[in-house]
């Protein structure tokens, strides 16, 4: 039988499988006022994409904050939700700053949400060592690093400032440099059956620094 004929059968036999972790918003609740840790808030309306980036803006902090899923469908199944922290460093001029976002980073254990009450989770709030951990590392990759950065972001004319100060690093952390989250990567995952399915993966970018 031609290929063509078995395609409307293949597309109606995975329709419901696709269609089961439809989402009809993420939502991350703003803070209330007084709390530790403040966040704006933020939204999601369907469609929902499988994966995306969200720069968040300066002081927000979504650790701590509440997410909810609203499901499409008044039965939307069983969801969970779980948390990864990313770090990275920073080379530090007294206000101006390199970012090494796409160099070495420090991955954490993926974190559960606590489930508080129907589909509304609490994301975790990162442990200290979650918050400064980072690969060892040398001087001399550290250096190659911000030279590599100065070129990409077209400041090579300032480089030898920024290359004494990557020369004075001896251990990641240790001034002129700093280490800290640069993505915060939420998980979703909806139930079939006996095994849990991704259905979402969102990286919250929170700045590296002032």
């Amino acid at each position: 039988m031609p290929m063509y004929r078995w395609l409307p059968c293949v597309l109606l036999l995975l329709a419901p499988f696709a269609q089961a972790g439809g989402l009809r918003s993420i939502v991350i609740d703003p803070s209330p006022a007084g709390h530790e840790r403040q966040f704006s808030g933020w939204r999601y309306d369907a469609p929902v994409p499988e994966q995306q980036q969200v720069d968040l803006e300066l002081g927000d902090d979504i650790a701590g904050a509440t997410l909810r899923l609203l499901p499409a469908q008044a039965d939307g199944g069983q969801y969970r939700v779980s948390v990864q922290f990313e770090t990275s460093m920073a080379l530090s001029g007294e206000g101006p700053h390199l970012d090494f976002v796409d160099w070495k980073h420090c991955r954490s254990e993926w974190r559960p949400a606590r489930n508080s009450r129907g589909l509304e989770f609490a994301l975790p709030v990162p442990a200290e060592h979650e918050s400064t951990c980072f690969p060892p590392t040398t001087t001399d990759e550290i250096v190659a690093e911000t030279q590599r950065v100065l070129v990409r972001n077209g400041m090579v004319a300032d480089g030898a400032h920024w290359l004494d100060l990557a020369r004075s690093v001896r251990v990641p952390g240790e001034l002129p440099t700093y280490v800290g989250i640069s993505k915060v990567r939420v998980r979703i995952e909806q139930r079939h059956g006996d095994a849990w399915r991704v259905i979402h993966t969102i990286d919250f970018l929170p700045p590296m620094g002032c």
